[in-house]
This record gives structure tokens, sequence and C-alpha cells, in this order.
């Protein structure tokens, strides 16, 4: 029988207590656990200054790479969703409600115009009334029988290559 998570349904193995997701929220829940977690790496670094350099030159390096490629392909996070004539309104909304707000609420008014304007050029057909139904019965409209579809062929054989062709 297996074990489950202390927190979670996840199945676990026989000795431990929690699933991986848990056990690393559970250990790192407490400020004074993730302080002293950052205090070890910190020392720890501090006894190695070459690897402290050398992790800050592979970061710098990596963030001047990122930008760069940003630059040249144009990156523009969430607003590359967002249509070009709406770029002013969700800069100014991004502003004020955060970047995801914002790009929900241009998206969804983009929706709103978008239904009003197929709307208005094509007006919904209400269904005819049994009145006029037998108006157009009346006027010579014939009735047709119901799409009924045929058995379909099986999709198997009864054994060897030609038997598929009866």
């Amino acid at each position: 029988m297996a074990n489950h998570c202390a927190d979670c349904p996840a199945s676990i193995g026989p000795t431990a207590k929690r699933c991986k997701s848990c056990a690393a929220k559970h250990k790192y829940r407490d400020p004074a656990a993730r302080e002293k977690v950052a205090e070890g790496k910190r020392r720890s670094l501090a006894e190695r200054p070459a690897q402290l350099a050398h992790l800050r030159a592979i970061g710098a390096e990596t963030f001047h790479k990122m930008h760069a490629h940003m630059r040249v392909h144009g990156y523009r996070g969430n607003a590359k969703y967002v249509p070009p004539h709406r770029l002013e309104d969700y800069d100014k909304l991004r502003k004020k409600l955060g970047a995801g707000r914002a790009l929900t609420l241009i998206l969804e008014d983009e929706r709103i115009k978008a239904r009003r304007a197929k709307g208005a050029t094509a007006p919904a057909k209400p269904p005819m009334t049994f009145e006029e139904q037998l108006a157009r019965v009346a006027a010579g409209a014939q009735l047709v029988p119901a799409f009924k579809p045929r058995k379909t062929d099986p999709e198997f054989t009864l054994g060897g290559v030609a038997t598929g062709m009866i």
C-alpha cells in the first residue's frame, strides 16, 4: 500500500512524510530557516572569493546576452498580446493595475468590441413561429425525411489481405 503525503494526496516512498514539493514548502516556511540557509550560502561564498567572482561574471554575462537578445527581437512581455492600437491604453492600465490585469482588461474590451461589430453586420434571425411554418407549407414547402446515417463498415477483417475487399 502506497503512503501519501501529509499535506497533499501525492503518493510517496515508504519512509517519507511529505512529497518533495511539500517538503520544500514546509522546510522554508519559517523565515528563520530561510535566513539560516541564505547565511550559510553567504558564508560559503565569502570563504571562496574566486567562486563568488566567477558566479558574478556568469550572471553579468547572461544578463547582457539576454538584454541584447530582447533588444534585437523586440521583446515586449505581455504587450506582445496587445493590439498595436491599444498599446498606449495598456501602458496606462499597467502602471495602475499591473501587467496581468491590464492585459485581461484590454483583451476583454477587444472581444466585446468584436462581438458588437459582428452583431451590427449580421442581425440574429429569430426562429420561425408555428404559424409562419404552416404558411410556408401551405405555399408549397415540403417536409424532408430526417437524415439517417447508414451503418458503418467494420474496421477489421476476418483474415487475410484480400478479405478486406469483400
